[in-house]
């Protein structure tokens, strides 16, 4: 795998993560109502689909994240398949076991989806990974009483991290790799 890539390169993948917000929620005293709730979200470097800027297409699910469930979420957004089959984007997850599990990489095979994986035991070099700091600053636990409140407060926190900061991010995946092989893979202010 050559990490020494042109931004180009970079700007070509669909960046995923998931963030646990539950812990976000505990000091509004509604913890075990999102115990088990997550916020699925990909970036992609300033794509255009049907008119509209897509910042992140986010799902809020309060299940256990497992590929079954990865693979009705991502085959049930049309957009997101399509997204990736008509821009030949590739998409970029953590190592999470789920993420590679023979019935997952089964879906990907079925739905031409180019998957990218980063060394195991890599730092965490997802650029998405930084937004989740903004957002969750921009998230007000004491408005999100039910599932669906917490979706549109979700939405709503998205929609304020603009797309510069979103492309600057994934424009400085050259300088944080090559930071990580400066560093031998140790740990590096990204």
């Amino acid at each position: 795998m050559n990490l020494k890539q042109p931004i180009e390169y970079w700007r070509t993948f669909q960046y995923t993560d998931e963030y646990e917000c539950s812990e976000h929620l505990k000091t509004s005293g509604i913890r075990s109502i999102f115990s088990k709730c997550k916020i699925w979200t990909v970036f992609v470097h300033d794509l255009q689909y049907d008119q509209l800027q897509i910042q992140g297409s986010i799902m809020v699910y309060a299940v256990r994240y497992d590929h079954e469930f990865n693979c009705q979420f991502l085959s049930s957004q049309t957009s997101y398949t399509s997204i990736t089959q008509q821009h030949n984007l590739k998409l970029q997850q953590d190592n999470a076991p789920t993420h590679f599990s023979k019935y997952m990489k089964n879906f990907y095979t079925a739905n031409n989806i180019e998957l990218y994986r980063f060394p195991v035991m890599s730092p965490d070099l997802n650029p998405l990974f930084h937004c989740w700091n903004p957002l969750k600053s921009n998230i007000s636990p004491e408005e999100c009483t039910t599932y669906d409140l917490l979706n549109e407060e979700v939405k709503r926190a998205l929609e304020q991290i603009s797309l510069d900061i979103i492309n600057h991010l994934i424009d400085s995946m050259p300088k944080r790799l090559e930071e990580v092989i400066k560093q031998k893979g140790d740990a590096t202010k990204h």
